[in-house]
């Protein structure tokens, strides 16, 4: 199924926090959901701001917002959410310079921040120091430092809170909602 959003925020949300809630968080035992998450795939996600294009689901994205922001242990979605929609205009930019598959490896890259943040090259080896050394390139590259990185990732605040509940409804309304394929 193609998705497309206008808004870089909500797609880099979007593909880099709710295809993996789809398939392997929070709906994965889902039965109503059970044979849905394959419909929606990275490859077929989108950003275009010229479009008015509007994609079924049914999930309900708002009640997982609601679930993260009133549980003490969901911090981390919230963070990861928060540092990819704050990076939105970033997004937009590589989208449209660099492609796609840049962007969507930035996103990747922002929503994993707390594991970058305190990431020690020094201990990791083979291949995955060759894909950890990539990943800070890049962060290097959009970020200018790896501090200036750590530097941007939110804070859990009340204002925070809000803004995360505010971008689930946004997402939500992305979609028209249907009980059925």
């Amino acid at each position: 199924m193609k998705v497309v959003f206008n808004d870089p925020g909500l797609y880099g949300v979007f593909t880099g926090e709710l295809l993996g809630q789809f398939s392997d968080g929070h709906w994965e035992n889902s039965i109503k959901h059970r044979n849905d998450w394959p419909l929606y795939k990275l490859s077929e996600t989108f950003f275009d701001e010229n479009s008015n294009s509007v994609s079924k689901i049914r999930y309900n994205i708002n009640s997982f917002f609601t679930r993260c922001a009133k549980s003490k242990y969901l911090d981390c979605i919230i963070i990861r959410v928060l540092m990819v929609y704050n990076h939105s205009e970033l997004i937009k930019k590589v989208y449209n310079t660099e492609g796609k598959e840049k962007a969507d490896d930035l996103i990747s890259i922002l929503k994993d921040s707390e594991y970058f943040s305190e990431l020690d090259i020094n201990t990791i080896q083979g291949s995955y120091r060759e894909c950890c050394e990539r990943s800070l390139k890049t962060i290097e590259e959009y970020f200018g430092s790896i501090e200036n990185f750590k530097n941007a990732i939110p804070a859990i605040t009340p204002e925070n809170i809000k803004k995360f509940r505010k971008i689930g409804r946004d997402l939500n309304d992305s979609f028209i909602h249907v009980k059925s394929f």
